[in-house]
């Protein structure tokens, strides 16, 4: 079991120096133990030998390091656990983080930021903000919940109405 204490509960630096090694010399997430000084040591902690400052490479998603930078402020005391045991599957599923099966990205998304699923499960960052650019959400509920008329039916004329699919002034960003 390796140990491995970060200087502070926001040392992001620290966590992506000791993961890259640990990652580097194949240590499996469940052979890690992460703390941060100051925390109370676990009784009859073993000592694994040293780890070998590897000078190897791995390519993890931008998107994953972004989320991490963010999931490392949250309060949760699993979180240096939870970015390993993801780094360590990320080195070889670069797709993991779009999976929204995958508990631990799910979690992820949840730390690293406001995030949704689109019907496919993929996951995106924010979602537009759904009022018109008026800020009136009141007219475009009014108009999204207008009935439709039948295919074939229309007003008196014989002529369709022909509902836009987006409200005129377009989402606000």
């Amino acid at each position: 079991m390796h140990f491995i204490t970060l200087d502070s509960e926001t040392d992001f630096d620290g966590w992506r120096k000791a993961a890259r090694v640990l990652a580097l010399n194949n240590v499996k997430p469940s052979d890690v133990s992460w703390r941060v000084a100051g925390d109370a040591l676990e009784l009859f902690e073993p000592t694994a030998p040293p780890l070998d400052p590897s000078n190897g490479t791995f390519n993890v998603p931008a998107k994953f390091v972004e989320l991490a930078e963010v999931a490392i402020l949250h309060r949760n005391p699993e979180r240096f656990a939870l970015l390993y045991r993801l780094l360590w599957q990320l080195r070889t599923r670069h797709d993991l983080l779009d999976i929204a099966t995958d508990p631990d990205a799910r979690r992820l998304c949840t730390l690293g930021r406001p995030c949704r699923l689109d019907h496919a499960g993929r996951s995106q960052e924010r979602s537009p903000d759904p009022r018109p650019a008026g800020g009136n959400l009141a007219a475009l509920l009014r108009q999204h919940l207008q009935p439709r008329p039948a295919e074939g039916e229309g007003d008196a004329g014989g002529n369709a109405e022909e509902v836009p699919a987006e409200p005129a002034g377009g989402f606000v960003d």
